[in-house]
């Protein structure tokens, strides 16, 4: 797990967690979300989510705009 740096500075997002096939989002409320290249947010939208969260910009955004619940259940 790395704490996500977001340099927009909204810190609805705390830490997060790469994977192959996966990348997990812990939130302030400490809700942990994962989303899946198999599951519904699909291989495209994972690799944007890891790439947003490795630069720490617009990860919360995005999520919000494209997977908000394509989290794996």
């Amino acid at each position: 797990m790395k704490d996500y740096l977001d340099k927009n500075e909204n810190r609805s997002i705390t830490h997060y967690q790469i994977t192959d096939d996966n990348i997990i989002v812990w939130f302030r409320d400490r809700k942990a979300y994962s989303y899946s290249i198999k599951g519904k947010a699909g291989k495209e939208h994972v690799d944007n989510m890891k790439a947003l969260a490795s630069e720490g910009l617009n990860l919360c955004d995005y999520i919000h705009n494209n997977v908000r619940y394509d989290y794996d259940e």
